[in-house]
């Protein structure tokens, strides 16, 4: 899987009547922008084939020079952010063969995003980010996002689905460029092999043109074998992930907590239930369930999961204005709990806490939650 022949300098392209023929030259792509600009606009480059034989990977452009932020803001911006079909977020770095950094500086690069985009990429953010380049395309976010996953009852989870992706590793770290060097496959290789459940490849995108004609010939290289059999040993495919209910929330809640913190995990999501329309999981290992209001958002304020850990982000709440009324309102009665956003934190602020540090305060944080 990971033959390296070398292709030929020229190719050559014969007409419809047999007679015709073009002769095609490997070009350069002269730009780092063009180059990008052209697998933006054309992500099937990016063959889903080699990527994934079984269950070949579709893409969707989330954003091109996606914001990556660290502790304090956002200071990096990742060429492109795709996802595929099943959620799995695919950060992607493009370099030309001219470029010096096309080794050891932009694996350091692209590791720094993966680490930093797994713990702070929400929900919120990528949805945000996927309508904005809807937006400058002039589609609808919502209508693009059900025609690429097939089933228009997908959207409302899907970024959530991204996010519990990114957060359990579940992500994929692509180096595309027009040639790739032994020195960053070899890397590649060792990467892709020994992290799991994150996929790391490159791609190799040839240029040839000719005759008024321009051919893109893309090769998926670092699959290897050993790869392959470490990922599915892994479980790492997407398949696997499972529907969610209260039924299985709460039984794999008592196997991981002590009796009184699950019953009273329990009393919050029967509280929950009573106020919210509840909208669970897809973790492949890890329940969770999501307090909501259709009425005002279909996103919603916190996430709870089976483990006993919360997420408390109201930044999801800005696709209307009462979505916005109501963030702001949560955002005010969090601060009398210790838990305010800090100065200077991005947009995108997410306060994750364990079990011991929500529980006692669980009818607070309740209460807290209530709309207007």
């Amino acid at each position: 899987m990971t033959g390296r022949e070398d292709f030929s300098s020229r190719i050559w392209l014969i007409g419809p009547d047999g007679q015709q023929i073009v002769e095609m030259s490997a070009s350069k792509y002269d730009r780092e922008a063009d180059f990008q600009s052209i697998l933006a606009a054309h992500p099937a480059l990016i063959d889903g084939k080699q990527v994934d034989p079984d269950d070949p990977r579709r893409w969707l452009l989330v954003s091109q020079e996606a914001v990556v932020p660290d502790a304090e803001a956002g200071r990096w911006a990742l060429d492109h952010l795709f996802v595929d079909q099943d959620g799995v977020a695919t950060l992607v770095e493009v370099k030309r063969k001219s470029d010096t950094r096309l080794r050891r500086e932009v694996v350091g690069q692209m590791l720094d995003y993966a680490a930093n985009g797994s713990l702070r990429w929400t929900a919120a953010y990528l949805g945000d980010a996927f309508a904005a380049t809807c937006l400058a395309a002039g589609v609808e976010p919502d209508e693009s996002l059900a025609d690429f996953l097939g089933d228009p009852e997908r959207v409302p989870a899907f970024w959530e689905m991204v996010e519990s992706n990114l957060r359990a590793g579940r992500m994929r770290l692509l180096f595309v460029a027009d040639e790739v060097p032994a020195e960053l496959l070899r890397i590649v290789e060792f990467l892709n092999e020994h992290m799991s459940p994150t996929e790391v490849l490159a791609l190799e995108l040839r240029h040839f043109s000719g005759g008024g004609f321009s051919t893109h010939v893309p090769r998926i290289l670092g699959r290897t074998l050993a790869a392959v059999s470490n990922k599915e040993a892994s479980g790492r495919r997407s398949a696997s992930r499972r529907s969610w209910d209260r039924e299985s929330f709460v039984e794999d809640l008592r196997q991981r907590l002590d009796s009184p913190q699950a019953g009273h995990v329990i009393e919050f999501l029967d509280a929950c239930a009573g106020h919210f329309e509840l909208a669970w999981g897809t973790g492949t290992a890890t329940g969770s369930f999501t307090p909501r209001r259709p009425g005002i958002s279909a996103r919603g304020p916190v996430t709870v999961y089976s483990d006993g850990r919360i997420e408390i982000k109201p930044s999801w709440l800005n696709e209307t204005p009462e979505a916005e009324a109501w963030r702001d309102l949560i955002v005010e009665r969090l601060k009398p709990l210790g838990w305010a956003q800090p100065p200077g934190e991005s947009d995108a602020w997410m306060l994750r806490l364990g079990v011991d540090e929500w529980l006692p305060r669980r009818a607070a944080l309740l209460a807290a939650l209530l709309p207007a």
